[in-house]
């Protein structure tokens, strides 16, 4: 991002944002999403073979292509939060939410003081080691990095007003596997009951004024959520894409359907 370009929070809120996950450290399908023109790649260290030593050369690698990366963590309570917004993460997103207490620990690890007890070192990445003022640093972040709060569970449902009031809350992310398990429908993300929880979130969130998004089952879905008022989608992963693409072109060359 240069000086100008619209923060990663503004551009969640114009709305209109396409995404894909990443599990593997490879700075080069990153490069390849920026090519393809993802706005963002969500870099996941909740599942795969990550670790968070990865994170800083996909980071770059994404930056250098145009494309937004936001990084996954494993939980509200972890360290990682900071980390990925020192290094120049756009965002993260934290899973499980299932509580307003959780939504509190999340925004406590992301958000610098008043809003947060975020950990402060002037020296990161994201103040481009020291080059900015730290007052500027400081003074801008909580506004510029994204925190997006992924509900995926039965209780989170239940409990989404009261994580929709917590404070320092960017934006909202709804997903199918997870909750589909914890509505007792596991490996069904498309039976009825976990669609229409989903929809039912969304619209709640939409009428909050918050900016929301969804994690999709099919390319048609993430067009038609984002024609009717979600603000961003993600679809697969970057492995999974590549692994399609190859098999229909050795299908299409062995002429088998």
């Amino acid at each position: 991002m240069t000086s100008g370009d619209p923060t990663f929070q503004e551009r969640l809120r114009q709305g209109g944002l396409v995404g894909t996950f990443l599990m593997v450290p490879s700075p080069d399908l990153m490069e390849i999403a920026g090519l393809a023109r993802f706005d963002f790649v969500v870099i996941d260290l909740e599942h795969g073979a990550l670790s968070f030593g990865d994170v800083p050369s996909l980071v770059n690698a994404a930056l250098a292509n145009g494309v937004r990366p936001v990084v996954r963590v494993d939980a509200a309570s972890s360290p990682m939060i900071g980390k990925a917004l020192d290094v120049g993460a756009d965002a993260v997103i934290v899973p499980s939410i299932a509580s307003a207490s959780d939504a509190a620990t999340a925004v406590a690890a992301a958000k610098f003081a008043p809003l947060g007890a975020r950990g402060a070192c002037p020296r990161v990445r994201g103040a481009r080691y020291g080059e900015r003022e730290p007052a500027e640093f400081y003074g801008s972040e909580n506004g510029e990095r994204g925190l997006i709060l992924l509900v995926e569970s039965a209780s989170g449902m239940d409990n989404l007003e009261a994580i929709l009031a917590t404070d320092g809350i960017d934006a909202m992310f709804f997903g199918y596997a997870d909750l589909s398990h914890s509505l007792g429908h596991p490996c069904e993300p498309s039976n009825p009951d976990v669609i229409e929880r989903v929809d039912r979130a969304v619209a709640r969130v939409v009428a909050a004024g918050v900016t929301v998004g969804v994690s999709c089952r099919s390319e048609a879905e993430a067009a038609r959520r984002l024609r009717f008022g979600v603000n961003f989608v993600t679809y697969s992963g970057l492995e999974t894409l590549a692994l399609r693409a190859c098999r229909e072109v050795v299908a299409r060359v062995r002429g088998v359907d």
